[in-house]
């Protein structure tokens, strides 16, 4: 009932995630306030899940934490990559397509399945396509611009570079320009980058997107699991960010 009370006893301790619920928070923390109906299926935590939510990210795995986070998204950020068992595909690469679905979903939910029935943005993107309405979203966002020469390449692979652009702009809009004037956090980011400041944004914000030492990998492509650590972040509109 809402503006009702209640009490839900939690045996796993602060810090639990439940890999089904209607919550409005995926993660329980100390007086918390909850709003929804509970449907608990697996508790995630250590050593507290007997079959992992996705058959192919096991409980030990480093981002499988981040990964079951956007899944139980009340706005399902992904919704996997297969079923018959439910998979995640942790080592496939990011899409252009995926990507716009991914970061929809995150700022505002899925868009209306009949948003491009007036028309595609791209001349690359068909009317038809599953994913017109999120890329359509996405530009209406102001978070992309295409790939040029009025397409949007949805099929291309997404770069670690891109991604950074993708989720800074998500998050908060656009960095400033000047950003790396006073110099690179990576060794391979060329000051004169025009991602340098999307790069050097994303680790200031803390999001986990670097490569090993100083280096970021720029050029390399972007791998679900590295996507869904970063996804598992609020993003505009999202009251923990206030």
């Amino acid at each position: 009932v809402n503006g009702a009370s209640a009490t839900v006893g939690i045996q796993s301790g602060a810090g639990t995630q439940f890999t089904q619920h209607s919550f409005n928070q995926s993660v329980i923390t100390p007086g918390l306030v909850l709003r929804g109906t509970l449907s608990i299926g697996c508790i995630v935590g250590p050593g507290q899940c007997t079959t992992p939510l996705f058959a192919d990210v096991p409980n030990g795995f480093w981002a499988s934490q981040h990964i079951n986070s956007i899944y139980n998204n009340i706005t399902r950020i992904t919704q996997g990559c297969a079923t018959g068992p439910l998979r995640y595909c942790p080592a496939d690469m990011v899409t252009r397509e995926q990507m716009a679905a991914f970061i929809v979903r995150a700022v505002e939910g899925e868009p209306s399945p009949t948003l491009c029935s007036g028309g595609s943005p791209f001349t690359d993107v068909s009317q038809a396509s599953l994913f017109c309405p999120y890329i359509k979203r996405l530009q209406a966002l102001g978070i992309t611009g295409g790939c040029g020469a009025g397409n949007y390449c949805p099929s291309a692979v997404v770069t670690r570079e891109q991604m950074a652009a993708f989720l800074v702009r998500a998050i908060e809009g656009e960095p400033s320009p000047t950003l790396c004037s006073g110099g690179s956090p990576f060794t391979d980011v060329s000051q004169a980058s025009l991602y340098c400041p999307y790069i050097k944004r994303l680790q200031a914000l803390g999001i986990p997107n670097g490569c090993r030492g100083p280096t970021y990998g720029p050029g390399a492509v972007g791998q679900r699991h590295a996507s869904g650590v970063c996804r598992g972040r609020p993003v505009r509109g999202d009251p923990a960010r206030r």
